[in-house]
């Protein structure tokens, strides 16, 4: 194809955050250029806030005088804020968490052969046509979903890190990240699968399934 610029694989990653919520004050945000749109860096670790832990959020509109955020939308989930009026009047406009609990995350020890698929059921919606009918089916979007899966190399403790999360029903953040490390796929998800292999040709290895609940994530 004209103009394609593929992407080599191997530079894709899958980001895992699980484990007790840390508490951190003033992280300023990105700006999206808008004044009204502002979300934490790719590389932050405070990416993944702790939904159970109420969230302070301030702007400026100076670069120095902070004060409590007007009506807001907050994504837990990337830490993103989006302001309902954007900010004006100022000379340096900023945003930031006050005070906040983020969920720390880590690369997935080693992992390999990474796939999302996200899904949305399509629901039959075809009725009788009669005789001018055009004879094809018709559908209405319906709810959305999706899955996760990698392989990993099975380390000595591997098998106990993520079987513990499949056993205890562990809430855990999935994070696709793109091959340009800039943009990523991610959601919060439950370990559905696991499965330890073990051959006398290859490393041990052990395949995980993470099925998505909630929303996904694009950024």
């Amino acid at each position: 194809m004209a103009g394609a610029s593929p992407l080599p694989g191997y530079l894709c990653a899958v980001n895992l955050a699980s484990g007790a919520s840390v508490p951190s004050t003033d992280l300023v945000l990105t700006d999206a250029g808008d004044h009204k749109t502002f979300t934490v860096p790719l590389a932050s670790i405070a990416r993944y806030l702790d939904q159970n832990t109420a969230v302070v959020v301030q702007t400026t509109l100076d670069g120095s005088t902070w004060s409590t955020a007007g009506p807001y939308t907050l994504r837990y989930l990337t830490a993103q804020v989006v302001l309902t009026t954007a900010l004006s009047g100022g000379t340096s406009y900023g945003c930031r968490l006050h005070t906040f609990n983020y969920i720390p995350y880590a690369l997935i020890i080693e992992a390999t052969d990474i796939t999302f698929q996200p899904t949305r059921v399509m629901n039959d919606g075809t009725t009788l046509q009669g005789a001018s009918g055009t004879g094809y089916t018709t559908v209405i979007p319906g709810l959305m979903s999706g899955s996760y899966a990698c392989k990993t190399w099975q380390y000595a403790t591997g098998a106990t890190v993520f079987t513990t999360h499949w056993t205890s029903s562990d809430l855990v953040i999935v994070s696709f990240v793109a091959p340009d490390g800039v943009h990523a796929f991610e959601a919060s998800c439950y370990l559905s699968d696991t499965n330890i292999q073990g051959s006398v040709s290859t490393l041990a290895a052990e395949d995980l399934t993470f099925k998505v609940t909630g929303i996904v994530a694009i950024v």
